[in-house]
Formats: structure tokens, sequence, C-alpha cells
């Protein structure tokens, strides 16, 4: 057994956290919209961590951690707390993440 299936294992376990602890604050109608959001994004983060350590990707790694982070960050601002640090976090990580992501795949 290789390291990548406990790595993506683990990340999307703390998926299962996130979309719990979204279940409690959210109203019922949000629920589900805001669940499935969360786990496409952890899913995008579990696979391009996965693949970004396989390959020995550094920046890949760093772009698909910034990229989803700032997905939470949208998801906290659409489904949950309207907030200005929301958008202050979320929209310079996304393009750090994408430039990073970017890179790494020009360095392979």
């Amino acid at each position: 057994m290789s390291w990548d299936s406990p790595l993506a294992f683990m990340l999307m376990t703390g998926t299962g956290v996130m979309v719990a602890l979204a279940a409690v604050r959210l109203p019922g109608p949000m629920r589900v919209p805001a669940g499935t959001y969360l786990i496409i994004i952890s899913a995008m983060r579990a696979t391009g961590t996965v693949a970004g350590l396989t390959h020995q990707a550094g920046l890949l790694v760093r772009g698909v951690v910034l990229v989803a982070g700032a997905a939470i960050a949208v998801a906290r601002e659409r489904f949950g707390t309207s907030m200005f640090s929301n958008k202050l976090i979320g929209l310079p990580a996304y393009y750090l993440g994408q430039t990073l992501i970017a890179l790494s795949l020009a360095t392979l």
C-alpha cells in the first residue's frame, strides 16, 4: 500500500468534519448545496495534493491548497456569514493558487 491512499483518506475525512459543522450552522434548505460544494472542493484538494506529492511538485500542492481555501471562503460568503474577511482572503488566495498551479505545470 502506498502513502497516497491514506493521505487522500485523511483529507476527505476532514471534509466530513467541515460538512458536519456546516450542517449545524446552516438553515435546512442550504445544507445539501453547501455540503455538496464542500465535498467537491475537498475531492479536488485531495486529488491535487496527492498528485503534487506523487510528482514532487510542491508548487502544485501549495496552489491546490490555496484554491481550496479560497473556495471555502466563497462557501462561507455564499452559504454562511457574509464577512469582508472572506473577500479579503478568498480572492488573493485564489489568484495566487492558480498562478502556483500554472507555474508547477510549466516546471514539470
